[in-house]
């Protein structure tokens, strides 16, 4: 059975809320857990925004996480209002698509993403996977950098479909579901199954595919 991740996040808000009183505007839940996708050793990643961060207050948020149990599973994202306002538009579509509110809202704390903000965020982790499969191609031929790279796509393509659809694919089913052919095919491919030759074509596959995302040729 799955842990129950609902309790832990209501008794760190509880305490959360008594140590910083008014200046906590937003507290959220991220990632597998938020998606219902969660397996026992999953991370718990967990958005938190004060008015303003300061040292003091990581030591309290330390000390806090650190008197919950599981806290080896405590990860995520921690901010004041200033750096969260100001963030790089193209990093909070996926932020905000991707965050589900305990506490508070993030509307009138991160700014506002259009279009090609979006277009800029696929292009950019398009270059960064172009680059990791490439270089892993000539120089690791590592199986497990490959499979992150493929697991790296579940991002990638929430914001092609969104793109398209104007649909935010919650969860891997829900997405895969929506994808066409040669993205559905990377999408699902299990790579542990494949042979060498396979892999071959699997990374002829992600390259070009990165490489077309990089050009703008993907939507």
């Amino acid at each position: 059975m799955i842990w129950d991740v609902n309790k832990w996040i209501d008794e760190l808000a509880l305490k959360l809320r008594s140590a910083f009183a008014g200046r906590l505007l937003f507290i959220g839940l991220q990632g597998s857990y938020r998606r219902a996708e969660a397996k026992p050793g999953s991370d718990i990643d967990v958005v938190v925004i004060l008015d303003e961060l300061s040292l003091e207050d990581l030591k309290e948020y330390r000390r806090i996480i650190g008197s919950l149990p599981e806290k080896e599973k405590a990860c995520g994202f921690i901010s004041g209002r200033g750096e969260i306002g100001n963030w790089p538009k193209m990093d909070i579509f996926q932020f905000r698509n991707d965050t589900r509110p305990v506490f508070g809202t993030l509307d009138g704390l991160v700014p506002v993403v259009e279009k090609k903000d979006i277009e800029e965020y696929i292009q950019v982790n398009c270059a960064n996977l172009y680059h990791l499969a490439v270089h892993c191609y000539l120089y690791e031929r590592d199986i497990n950098i490959l499979k992150q790279i493929t697991k790296s796509l579940f991002f990638l393509f929430q914001a092609v479909n969104f793109l398209r659809t104007g649909k935010y694919a919650q969860s891997r089913k829900e997405l895969g579901a929506l994808l066409p052919g040669e993205e559905r095919a990377l999408f699902e491919m299990d790579i542990g199954a494949l042979t060498e030759p396979e892999i071959e074509k699997v990374y002829a596959r992600l390259i070009g595919y990165f490489s077309r995302g990089i050009q703008g040729r993907v939507i």
